[in-house]
């Protein structure tokens, strides 16, 4: 009995949506360890603690909400996130 081979083109989605999952990823731990440092600071901020939270809150949203169907939005959260990561994570 001949197996049923999958299309080249879902891996390449299957693996583009796990980009997009980890670049989300890597900004929410990012924004941990911010947060974390930004309470732990002698003189808690409380302007900058609600600015990391707000951000950080956003990423698991957008992380839930992507969907592996569609390319189109799963390049926008790489071309869009995907360089902040890289800045953060940059190696001088």
């Amino acid at each position: 009995m001949p197996q049923a081979t999958a299309h080249p083109s879902m891996f390449r989605a299957g693996i583009r949506h796990e980009v997009a999952q980890d670049v989300l990823g890597a900004l929410i731990a990012h924004a941990a360890h911010e947060l974390a440092q930004a309470r732990q600071a002698q003189t808690p901020d409380p302007a900058r603690i609600a600015a990391i939270e707000a951000r950080q809150g956003q990423w698991p949203d957008r992380g839930a909400a992507l969907d592996h169907r569609d390319a189109a939005q799963v390049e926008a959260v790489i071309a869009e996130l995907a360089p902040r990561a890289r800045r953060i994570y940059a190696v001088d």
